[in-house]
């Protein structure tokens, strides 16, 4: 970067400092959109799966709730996992 006998700035890098400067402006004071439109369905497909199917947000409710807890401990240097189900 170099400074002229005026003060200006010469090169690339203005130019450049200008255009990141309206990226980032555009990025934040844009709203943003989703993703994903929340539909409160669940899908489950894919290779495995025979028959896909969907449930819904309620019959996920309705079904009985589990919960599985795992603890694991990494015995490093030896490279050894040890890993046991709680609850």
């Amino acid at each position: 970067m170099q400074i002229s006998k005026k003060g200006r700035l010469q090169g690339p890098m203005p130019i450049f400092m200008c255009v990141l400067l309206i990226a980032v402006t555009f990025n934040v004071l844009m709203p943003t959109t989703a993703f994903a439109v929340s539909l409160n369905t669940l899908e489950v497909t894919g290779d495995g799966v025979t028959n896909p199917i969907t449930f819904t947000r309620e019959q996920l409710e309705g079904m009985k709730q589990e919960q599985e807890i795992y603890s694991c401990i990494n015995t490093w240097p030896t490279k050894k996992m040890v890993c046991g189900q709680r609850g």
